[in-house]
């Protein structure tokens, strides 16, 4: 695929989280992500708020967003704060309405049919975060073109 990706960062909002527990060493394998990483982190408490005010009242694109509103939304419970009611886009939804005969619609199955090729830690939250901001940007561009072409 050709299509620009129209887009550039404007803000972001990275940082580890301390779990308050293990990480088990399947997860470690998996993200990189250790104990030792996320030693001197805040909770996710600590940092409730500001992630809240950057988010704001924004359309949050995600993959899987089931999973991932059904995690925050207990984080944000347990903190002592309400649930996100923002919308949301999902990126898994949009990969079934772009490639349609496909089975596989997790984040590495769409970044390989749209020959993202980014360096990054794959299965860390930042490094999840760009593939799908790409594959967002791809699809939607994909998604125009046809809508376009139907008129």
């Amino acid at each position: 695929m050709t299509e620009k990706s129209n887009y550039y960062v404007k803000n972001k909002f990275v940082t580890y989280i301390n779990p308050e527990r293990h990480i088990p060493s399947f997860i470690t394998r998996i993200t990189g992500i250790s104990d030792f990483h996320v030693a001197g982190a805040p909770k996710f408490f600590e940092i409730a708020e500001d992630f809240l005010k950057f988010i704001k009242n924004k359309i949050l694109v995600i993959q899987n967003v089931g999973f991932d509103m059904k995690f925050l939304n207990n984080e944000l419970r347990l903190a002592g704060y309400r649930e996100l009611n923002n919308k949301t886009i999902d990126t898994i939804m949009m990969s079934k309405s772009v490639f349609k005969g496909e089975r596989k619609h997790n984040l590495d199955a769409i970044a390989s049919r749209l020959n993202i090729l980014k360096k990054v830690n794959r299965h860390s939250a930042e490094g999840d975060v760009i593939i799908t901001t790409e594959a967002f940007v791809k699809m939607r561009n994909i998604l125009k073109l046809s809508a376009s072409q139907k008129v």
